[in-house]
């Protein structure tokens, strides 16, 4: 801009000297012309007078001569370039009313021409008074000023001449002089013009600069000290500060606005996906990208949808939320990085105009509700199963006594005896199913007390003890003649116990013998690699720090007929039996491991199993719990 400026400056200051030099030349010119013009008025008033007075005509030019040399020697030193012969010309002619020439000063009159056809004379025999003109001499070959005057005395005319050239030498003289003040004059004025055009275009280039820096992204640059300024561009330097300013403020609530959007978004646990009209991804909150666990950052650049989920049912999900221009959902599988997950899906199409076309799309994970519903439509099933069986015996037997008349009381009795099974087993399972529910529902802290560990195992050891005689099984507590002190919910603790002694003792042979061990952790290398680990994260207000916590080891092992490898990672599903038959003839209701892993999770805990078929099988519970 400022080379612009100072072409402008030069081109405006150039062309005004060169049109106030050529003015006053032409001025000027037109000065000089008139002062000889009145010097040959008064010579020829003079020849005229002098000739009217009898004054002969050579003798009258002379005097004229004389006084015109006289003038052209005064002039003669400014004009160095004229020569002598056109220095010194001044020709004089007299003519006749009719035109016919009576005397010339260059003494030749025969051989001049009728003169009444010259524009000089014919304006002075008609005006009867003086007239002059400017042209080309025929005789001379150059440009002469004539001036012819009427003499009414004699009634004729007096013309004198004089040539241009000695006239344009003189404006020659001051044409040098006036192109030598005019060259001066520019150079001065531009000096002047770019020594204050830093000053003038300072406030420009600050503005430029200050621009610049809002364009990179420096909100806070401003234009410097505009109180000082006394320019016109002082109200233009303010309203962009000003501009500036409101710029700052938007930029900064946009911002605001941007990080509390972000915020709200990565805050909810959907993955939320903004994809454009080619159903390119534009947007997505962390959730979704450490969720699909893809390298792309849509800020930066965009990637098409399908990149993301590497599902096309999603992408048709949206062209039709897009048609029907509406919101559309639906449950589908998603394969992610970290495994297979159910998602219900909602495509919505923004109604906004300028983003016409743009869908958001919001994913919910249902995976563990959908499990849930799975398992408890399993459950429900199982339970019906489980329940149908004892049903049937009951109602077959009743069925049988009363069809029947003279059934002797033997067979009547053993019929009510396994009637009494049958619905002693359904009891169990029914108290199970109810006690099991009550775990996944209750809080671990609701019946906490302090109580010492030892003691309940010899408690358990001795409630089952005739249990085990029955069945010809030796209980062997190894527990220590210490207190282990503990605070938890007692009757929990005691049915692990109780549950896994009982398993212990149905599933092993004659003479086998159960071992009851209970100590820390840090005592026993924990080997969770055939486990059924349930650690999960507890949030009730009575429990929101574990760290003071203490894990808790309760054993239980025995040399019955173990577990076949191939089917200790189900044992703590609900209802499933290594051997269902024999299971049954028991009297298991299949919950009792179910119990104990849930019992296990609700106290930050797990259960594993470690079997060897024909050698026995080790069942550990790791509990965390105080004191």
């Amino acid at each position: 801009m400022r080379k612009r400026l100072i072409t402008l400056i030069v081109v405006v200051v150039l062309a005004a000297i060169l049109i106030t030099g050529g003015v006053g030349f032409m001025q000027l010119r037109k000065v000089n012309q008139a002062a000889e013009k009145q010097y040959l008025a008064a010579a020829a008033a003079s020849f005229t007078k002098n000739i009217n007075n009898g004054i002969s005509y050579a003798n009258a030019f002379a005097d004229i001569k004389d006084a015109f040399a006289k003038k052209q020697n005064k002039t003669a030193t400014a004009q160095k370039q004229a020569s002598d012969s056109e220095t010194m010309y001044l020709r004089a002619t007299i003519i006749s009313s009719t035109g016919e020439v009576i005397y010339d000063s260059q003494g030749n009159i025969e051989s001049l021409d009728n003169h009444s056809n010259r524009e000089e004379i014919r304006l002075a025999i008609k005006s009867k008074d003086s007239a002059s003109s400017i042209r080309r001499s025929d005789t001379l070959d150059q440009d002469l000023l004539y001036y012819a005057l009427y003499n009414k005395a004699q009634n004729n005319v007096v013309r004198l001449a004089s040539p241009l050239s000695s006239l344009q030498s003189t404006l020659l003289n001051f044409a040098s002089v006036i192109f030598v003040v005019m060259v001066f004059a520019a150079l001065l004025l531009i000096m002047i013009a770019l020594t204050n055009l830093r000053k003038i275009t300072k406030p420009l280039h600050q503005l430029e600069e200050t621009a610049i820096l809002l364009r990179q992204g420096d909100y806070d640059a401003r234009i410097p000290d505009v109180h000082l300024d006394t320019s016109d561009l002082r109200e233009l330097s303010l309203a962009f500060n000003e501009m500036a300013h409101a710029w700052q403020d938007s930029h900064r609530k946009q911002e605001e606005y941007s990080a509390h959007l972000s915020a709200v978004l990565n805050s909810i646990q959907d993955l939320i996906v903004v994809v454009d009209e080619f159903n390119w991804v534009i947007s997505l909150n962390q959730r979704a990208l450490s969720t699909f666990g893809r390298s792309l950052q849509p800020s930066e650049s965009s990637c098409p949808l399908i990149l993301l989920t590497q599902d096309s049912r999603v992408e048709d999900l949206v062209e039709k939320s897009r048609l029907n221009n509406k919101s559309v959902k639906t449950h589908m599988s998603l394969r992610i990085p970290h495994g297979s997950r159910r998602y219900r899906i909602v495509a919505s199409p923004v109604q906004i105009k300028p983003a016409t076309g743009i869908v958001v799309l919001s994913f919910t994970d249902i995976t563990d509700t959908y499990q849930a519903e799975e398992m408890r439509s399993e459950f429900v099933a199982n339970v019906t199963h489980e329940l149908r069986t004892p049903l049937t015996s009951i109602r077959g037997f009743i069925e049988t006594l009363r069809s029947k008349e003279n059934i002797d009381p033997a067979t009547v009795k053993h019929f009510i005896n396994i009637i009494d099974i049958e619905a002693e087993r359904l009891e169990d399972l029914i108290n199970d199913i109810l006690f099991l529910s009550s775990i996944e529902n209750e809080s671990p802290d609701r019946n906490n007390i302090e109580f010492d560990l030892n003691e309940l195992v010899d408690e358990v050891v001795v409630f089952l003890d005739d249990y085990a005689h029955d069945n010809k099984i030796c209980l062997i507590p190894e527990i220590e003649d210490t207190i282990l002190m503990v605070k938890a919910d007692r009757d929990r603790i005691k049915q692990i116990f109780i549950n896994l002694i009982d398993n212990a003792i149905k599933y092993n042979e004659e003479g086998g013998k159960v071992w009851i061990n209970v100590q820390d952790a840090l005592t026993i290398e924990a080997d969770q690699t055939d486990s059924d680990v349930a650690e999960i994260a507890y949030t009730h207000t009575g429990r929101n720090s574990t760290d003071s916590l203490r894990m808790i080891v309760l054993t239980v092992r025995d040399d019955g007929i173990g577990i076949p490898a191939s089917q200790q990672e189900r044992i703590f599903e609900r209802f499933y039996r290594v051997e269902r038959s024999r299971t049954r003839e028991m009297g298991g209701t299949g919950l009792g491991l179910s119990i104990v892993k849930h019992i296990a999770r609700s106290y930050h805990g797990y259960a594993t199993v470690d079997s060897t078929p024909g050698q026995g099988t080790t069942f550990r519970v790791y509990l965390k719990i105080g004191l």
